[in-house]
């Protein structure tokens, strides 16, 4: 509802960022604006559902719906959220970070289905609270995508479950 209220002013003359009071009395891209209020109204997860489900529906294609699902909740997991620190390590059942990280460097590769181990490294990410978290990871990070944290692929030495 963020995204199309600020369309809606953006064509009456509004700003096109969102002032914020609240967070760091700066103006938002609506973007990063919307993402404060998925997290800190605690509906970010209740997004990436949504999403799930509309990317299937666009997809139109049941053979593609636990990749999507997959996809989706990986990203979820790369994101750098507010107060979580600690490495993350898990299986997934298609190689979506090898694809992304090919496809980042132009490199066209097959998504193929497996037992992939990855591990998300968060030990660089400082324990943040909610105002220095939009400082730091959106306001700072808006340029540079710097919303997610790193991963690797690990070989087969898998210790727990996210």
């Amino acid at each position: 509802q963020i995204l199309k209220d600020n369309a809606i002013g953006i064509t009456k003359g509004n700003a096109e960022f969102i002032y914020s009071d609240k967070w760091l009395q700066i103006y938002w891209p609506p973007g990063e604006f919307a993402i404060i209020q998925l997290f800190t109204q605690n509906k970010i997860k209740q997004f990436y559902k949504e999403s799930i489900l509309v990317l299937q529906q666009l997809m139109n294609d049941k053979k593609y719906n636990h990749l999507i699902e997959e996809t989706v909740w990986f990203n979820y997991k790369l994101l750098r959220k507010p107060m979580v620190k600690g490495n993350v390590k898990f299986s997934m059942h298609y190689n979506i970070l090898d694809f992304y990280q090919n496809a980042f460097k132009g490199k066209n590769i097959k998504i193929k289905s497996g037992q992939y181990f990855v591990e998300i490294d968060r030990s660089k990410d400082q324990l943040l609270d909610w105002k220095d978290w939009a400082k730091k990871v959106l306001w700072y990070g808006y340029r540079k995508g710097n919303y997610i944290s790193p991963a690797k692929e690990l070989k087969k030495e898998i210790i727990n479950e996210a």
